[in-house]
Formats: C-alpha cells, structure tokens, sequence
C-alpha cells in the first residue's frame, strides 16, 4: 500500500484463520484468503454406493418372489379340495386311487415354490441360541455368513434337481403307487422352485452386504 507516497507494509498475524480473515478485512487486505478456503470430505465418510445393477437384480427378484409366492399359497386350497374329495369318495362312493398322491404333488409345489417367498419375508424358522446376544452389526455378518452357506446348500440341491429331472425325461419315470404317474413334471415344479430359492438367496445376501456397508436396498 502507498500512503503520502512512502509505501508502508503492515503485517497481519493470527492464531487461526477465521481471526486472520476478519484482520484483513479491518486493514482492507480482502485478498487474504484463509489457507482452508476448499472443503474437503473426511476419506473415511465416502464410499461408493452399490453398483446399480445390484439394486435392479435385488429389486426384481424380491418382486418375483413376492408374486410367487402369493400363487402358491393358493396351491393349499387346491390341495383341501383334493383331501375333502377323497373323504367323499372314500365314505359314500368307491376311493379314487389318485387322491392322496396328487395332494403330495400340490403339497411339494406348494413348499417349494413358497421357499422364496419365506425367505423374502424372513418367515423361515431361525435357531435364535447366540444371534440374539450380538450387536447389530455381529447380527448382520452372521446373517451375511448364513446367507453364504445357504447359496452353497441349494446350488447342491439345484444340481441334484436337474439330475434327478434328466433321469425323469430319458427314462419316462412314474411313481411306483397303483396310479403310476409320471415323474417329470413335479420335478420340474421342484426344480423351477429351488432355482428361485436360489436367486432369492442370492437377493438376500446382496442386502446383508449392503447392510454391512450401511446401506439399504430395498
């Protein structure tokens, strides 16, 4: 600064910079800046959200589930109505030989197409010994290491299913009963049911990894 044509230099210091803004601003230094002018986000704050393609998968096969298992459970109707046929029949009329195996055939898909939908709305029977006892996020990674082991025991199931099902279509399988229906397509119900057990699993343990992330998805 000039001042009655001498220069004259003032000096500004302060312990912080908000009292170095407001010094400047008395001596009309306004192009003293503070040194922490830019904001930055703590690194430990930011994480990348879950890829999109996750949210869509989790998003679309929790709506399969959901659907599913609204049809299936009106399969227990279908299967009363075959049970209070065969009471009919067996007490008035002659016994139909089909009755109680058909009833199976619909118990079968009923569970197995339902399986999904179970493990959607968690309605799946839990053994509660040391769950109970952990803290929320102990809660989540063992539900993350259950969900692992439950993708592992039904890619089993599912391999031992399609096998099974091969077998039923090569050699026309029929049940050994006095009806002798064929084989293949309660296994292919079965089969169609596991398979989106399977996915839902899959489902599951995207949700139990973002949950862990401290995120939510659906």
């Amino acid at each position: 600064m000039w001042e009655n044509g001498r220069s004259k230099t003032w000096e500004v210091r302060c312990d912080d910079d908000s009292g170095r803004t407001a010094k400047a601003e008395r001596l009309g230094l306004h192009s003293i800046r503070p040194r922490t002018a830019r904001a930055q986000a703590p690194h430990d704050l930011w994480k990348p959200s879950m890829p999109k393609v996750l949210k869509t998968y989790v998003r679309i096969i929790d709506a399969c589930s959901w659907y599913m298992g609204i049809f299936a459970m009106y399969l227990i109707f279908a299967m009363i109505a075959i049970l209070s046929y065969a009471s009919v029949m067996k007490v008035f009329f002659l016994p139909a030989n089909w009755t109680v195996e058909m009833a199976q055939f619909f118990m079968v898909a009923y569970f197995t197409l339902g399986g999904a939908f179970a493990l959607k709305e968690g309605e799946h029977v839990r053994m509660d010994l040391l769950y109970s006892g952990f803290t929320m996020r102990g809660k989540v990674k063992m539900d993350l290491l259950t969900s692992f082991v439950l993708i592992g025991f039904l890619v089993m199931l599912q391999i031992g299913g399609v096998s099974s099902l091969i077998y039923a279509f090569q050699y026309g399988e029929k049940s050994f009963s006095s009806w002798a229906p064929i084989m293949w397509p309660i296994k292919v119900v079965m089969n169609l049911g596991i398979f989106l057990t399977l996915l839902q699993a899959i489902s599951l343990f995207i949700k139990d990894w973002a949950a862990l992330r401290g995120e939510k998805l659906s």
